[in-house]
């Protein structure tokens, strides 16, 4: 069922960047987003192994989840002392995602770096109780993913660092930690070193958040709120569970690593979320979904172990917290059947319309628009562009302009001036920001283009010598 959702406006974004980086775009270079390179790594693998569509992306995940659990299962397995725990942990901690997690939070950042933040809590865990280079060498690795997917996840591993030093009391022979975080840089950014992209790809990473926490406002205290609320509300019985394992780990009381490893986790994803103002949103809140799935399960064993309770009982106590979350399926359901599980593409496009009017309003705009689009710019949801099958004209996206720096709005207005795209389209979210923030685009559209159809997805403009080439082709067109 979730391997034809419909793409929101980060997927799309990410989707037509990877179709323009795979024609003959450079990352940072000729298409340009704040993320770092991690995210564009998962996107482009998935593209290239399953295609560039819904289902191929969809699909990716679900293997990459797969993936996440099973390193989960046997995780717990090992260190957790319950055979319950592995497959209990594993499903807590990513059957949420599917079953509470909102379809626009799919494939987003926060909810795919589990897998190495699990990694370096385990390998810091062997160089404590056994010791060994290789152990820290790995540790260093993973850290070196989740910084180069985003540069604050760094304060996790970190803190795993943390336990271990405390656990052995020694600063000596860290030097593999180093050496494995400098190899996993080297192995992400020679791609941009290659292309000649590499100053672009690190003033976007480590410069350009300094200028956006400086120059742009935070997001109001009521979305942190709301973002918060939407947490507790889906995950209530989660964190009732993990409340029991963390106690203990805050009192002191619990000298297992792992779960002291999870409450570090935890803490620290929080403060990652409330440190960034600028974007409070709820999808971040991903970031504690795989701690609190462990804790719990680390909870309901615990429960049921000091009650002197049949295992059964946490299998029944686990039946109870999905309860809630199946209610959240039903909507996720609406418009599909079982010709869209064959690949029908007829009622695969019914399913994503019911799921996104966007989709069905981008195709109508786009039939009263004219001729296809081959390529196009577009203030505002980026779905628009890949529903219209079109390639992005030039290197700054216009999703979310108000995240731009002032430099970034100069170098908006020369890219459309020199590249003159066929076809513009402001959305009614962000046209008027655009026209505001950039009088020399607001002048690029009176003299050069027309307005040709104002419809559902907002205004879309073309190009006044295309307007010529259009006429040419038309029977009667002077």
């Amino acid at each position: 069922m979730t391997l034809d959702y419909p793409l929101y406006g980060d997927q799309a974004l990410f989707m037509v960047g990877v179709q323009k980086l795979d024609s003959v775009g450079l990352l940072y270079k000729d298409f340009w987003d704040l993320k770092p390179p991690g995210i564009f790594y998962f996107y482009r693998a998935g593209a290239m192994l399953f295609g560039s569509t819904e289902r191929g992306l969809h699909l990716f995940e679900l293997l990459f989840h797969l993936f996440g659990a099973v390193a989960i299962a046997c995780t717990l397995k090992k260190h957790g002392g319950h055979p319950l725990l592995g497959p209990l942990a594993a499903l807590l901690s990513v059957w949420v995602y599917y079953a509470v997690g909102q379809i626009n939070m799919m494939t987003q950042l926060e909810g795919l770096v589990y897998p190495f933040l699990l990694l370096a809590a385990v390998f810091f865990g062997e160089a404590a109780d056994a010791g060994g280079a290789r152990w820290l060498a790995l540790a260093g690795a993973s850290s070196g993913v989740l910084f180069w997917s985003k540069p604050v996840l760094i304060l996790i591993p970190a803190g795993f660092g943390l336990l271990y030093l405390l656990k052995t009391r020694t600063l000596r022979r860290m030097w593999p930690l180093a050496a494995g975080f400098s190899l996993m840089t080297v192995a992400m950014l020679a791609p941009f070193y290659s292309e000649g992209t590499l100053r672009e790809a690190l003033w976007t990473c480590l410069i350009y958040p300094g200028r956006y926490v400086t120059e742009l406002t935070r997001q109001p205290l009521r979305l942190l709120l709301e973002s918060t609320g939407w947490w507790v509300v889906n995950e209530q019985a989660w964190i009732a569970a993990a409340m029991l394992p963390l106690w203990a780990v805050l009192r002191g009381r619990e000298k297992r690593l792992l779960p002291r490893m999870m409450a570090v986790w935890l803490v620290l994803a929080a403060v990652i979320i409330v440190v960034q103002t600028r974007s409070w949103w709820s999808y971040h809140f991903l970031l504690l979904f795989a701690p609190v799935g462990i804790l719990a399960s680390f909870g309901l064993v615990s429960l049921t172990s000091r009650m002197k309770l049949h295992p059964a009982v946490a299998i029944a106590a686990f039946l109870v917290l999905l309860t809630p979350a199946l209610a959240k399926l039903r909507g996720k359901t609406a418009g599909w059947s079982l010709k869209v599980l064959a690949g029908d593409a007829a009622s695969i496009r019914r399913f994503q319309q019911v799921q996104s009017p966007l989709y069905g309003a981008v195709e109508r705009d786009l039939a009263r628009f004219g001729p296809p689009v081959r390529q196009m710019v577009c203030a505002g949801d980026p779905v628009v562009i890949f529903r219209a099958n079109a390639k992005q004209a030039v290197p700054l996206q216009s999703w979310s302009p108000e995240n731009y720096v002032d430099q970034q709005w100069a170098d908006l207005a020369d890219q459309w001036e020199a590249h003159a795209p066929s076809t513009i389209v402001l959305t009614p979210e962000y046209a008027g920001l655009v026209l505001s923030r950039s009088p020399r685009i607001a002048k690029l559209l009176e003299s050069r283009y027309t307005l040709a159809v104002e419809g559902e997805t907002g205004s879309w403009y073309r190009r006044l010598d295309a307007v010529a080439v259009k006429d040419e082709r038309t029977p009667g067109g002077s």
